[in-house]
């Protein structure tokens, strides 16, 4: 992990593109290899009918969230390279495991008690750190 992230903070733009891009295309068979798994799996317990053939809309629409992903990845590189967003490498690879649920609920005031990402120039949120958190939640 650790060689990964050294390669990201110092990989020529063109090859970073490609690697992010890679990322969001396996993300997207990933949850749709997981959608058709599902829906083998619960197959005697549907609650609606079968899904028509998929339209050429709806393939544009996943190619342009593969892609908006693509660039929101690229974005907090760029951010991370200029050091507007930094991320602990003390707490270990699994505290990244807990920051979808803590986002979604928006309550976490101590996030960086256990490592996750902060953004220099906010304020903490908790007496007990000595990093700052990300400053959205209060």
């Amino acid at each position: 992990m650790e060689t990964m992230i050294q390669w990201l903070q110092v990989a020529p733009l063109w090859q970073a593109i490609l690697v992010l891009l890679a990322e969001s295309i396996f993300i997207f068979f990933l949850a749709v290899l997981l959608g058709q798994l599902s829906v083998k799996w619960f197959a005697t317990r549907r609650v609606a009918l079968p899904a028509p053939p998929v339209e050429r809309q709806e393939v544009i629409v996943a190619a342009s969230t593969v892609l908006l992903n693509t660039v929101t990845t690229l974005i907090g590189l760029f951010l991370w390279r200029w050091e507007i967003i930094r991320c602990r490498t003390d707490a270990g690879v699994w505290a990244g495991w807990m920051w979808p649920p803590c986002c979604s609920s928006w309550i976490s005031p101590c996030m960086s008690c256990i490592g996750w990402p902060t953004i220099r120039g906010s304020s903490p949120s908790c007496t007990r750190c000595t990093t700052i958190t990300t400053g959205l939640v209060r």
